[in-house]
């Protein structure tokens, strides 16, 4: 592994060069180039996995997903120490891994979904109890302080996912899309539906992810918005679960590609630098096709998504004005094919690579409004092509 040193080098060299692309492309209106946050010797830069997020005021955050300290972006793009979320005395100085993490629009609750699958709660900096629940995790989000989790249509036993119909003892009629803590247990908020498994070359098990995998974030209100990780399929629900709008791209369903040489190659690699065993007779020789790569609300009323696309990654906008409801692409530069978190903040969107010494960039308000937004083709708004869209309730 590189030194501290030797990384924070690298990101150096890499920030002036992206600098220098923002600069020689600044009159080029086809496109938006993601301005990299400065990087000095006192920025923090960690191996683990960092989260961007912002509150309803626009004051962004930055969370260290593994040992919880959390950061604000100040004047500058700067980052400073906010102090650590403070753990529970069962797992007080023990790793906390993060796969995701999430904060309420009031900045006073975090939602974080550790390595283990386990979905942890900090109400005003410190840990709380909160109930488990047998489905698995996908995605989360925390409006107005209460939990909510979209899950997988599989239930966990020991760790383990057991399928799309749960306890075969006690099969649920329907599995629950999004969970809903209450008073003491979770309650279900939108109902699911079983996956029609069996109809492509992949594994089982990579159906069942690939179709489960989701973004989820919330408005002040509660309003939720559900975007598919594998397929372009973007959904609003009302605080009270009831489907709004769903928003499609061509049929909306995942696409699968078999696995290159290069591939297989990346996961070897990733296995090896891991200590993990690997058998390639153990996973699937076919994939997934990523599509969205981010999901937020932004200070403007739209929608944004960080999406694939055959020239790289771009990011769309989907504006929900009944008089409007078009979905708009932006070509951008300066950010490579990955998964990211992104936040809506006073300047402009914040975007944050998986990894705390990956990156982080904005997307200025400024830029996004200048520039030439294409719509989407072959998109359909509640069932009808996005330009004559009928309002919601008609």
């Amino acid at each position: 592994m590189a030194s501290p040193n030797g990384t924070r080098s690298l990101v150096l060299a890499i920030a002036a060069l992206l600098f220098s692309q923002v600069a020689a492309a600044a009159e080029d209106r086809t496109r938006v180039l993601a301005e990299p946050l400065p990087v000095a010797e006192s920025t923090p830069l960690w191996r683990g996995p960092q989260f961007v997020q912002a509150d309803s005021q626009g004051r962004v955050f930055v969370l260290n997903g593994e040992s919880l300290e959390l950061f604000q972006v100040v004047a500058g793009d700067k980052l400073a120490s906010r102090g650590r979320l403070e753990a529970s005395g069962s797992v007080a100085g023990e790793p906390a891994v993060s796969r995701q993490a999430v904060m309420s629009t009031a900045g006073d609750v975090w939602l974080l979904l550790d390595s283990s699958g386990k979905v942890r709660l900090f109400r005003g900096g410190k840990e709380k109890y909160l109930p488990q629940t047998v489905w698995i995790a996908s995605a989360l989000a925390a409006p107005r302080g209460t939990p909510l989790l979209a899950v997988k249509p599989g239930q966990a036993v020991q760790g383990r996912d057991m399928g799309t119909q749960g306890d075969p003892g006690h099969p649920p009629a329907k599995p629950p899309f999004v969970l809903q803590m209450g008073e003491s247990e979770w309650e279900t908020l939108v109902q699911g539906d079983f996956l029609r498994l069996g109809s492509t070359k992949a594994s089982i098990g990579s159906e069942i992810r690939a179709g489960s995998e989701v973004w989820m974030v919330a408005e002040a209100d509660g309003t939720l918005w559900i975007a598919h990780r594998n397929a372009y399929r973007l959904q609003r629900y009302s605080p009270l679960g009831k489907l709004k709008d769903e928003i499609v791209v061509g049929d909306g369903a995942v696409k699968w590609a078999e696995r290159s040489a290069e591939d297989w190659k990346k996961l070897e690699a990733t296995a090896k630098e891991n200590k993990f065993p690997f058998s390639r007779s153990g996973v699937s020789p076919f994939q997934e096709t990523a599509v969205t790569r981010s999901l937020t609300v932004g200070r403007d009323g739209r929608v944004y998504l960080l999406v694939e696309t055959p020239k790289g990654l771009a990011l769309d906008r989907f504006d929900p004005d009944p008089a409007r409801q078009v979905l708009e692409r932006v070509t951008l530069g300066g950010l490579d094919s990955g998964r990211y978190s992104m936040a809506s903040g006073r300047q402009g969107l914040y975007v944050a690579a998986l990894l705390g010494d990956g990156g982080r960039w904005r997307l200025p308000w400024e830029s996004l409004e200048a520039a030439k937004w294409q719509p989407v083709e072959n998109t359909a708004v509640n069932g009808q092509p996005a330009q004559v869209a009928a309002a919601p309730g008609m």
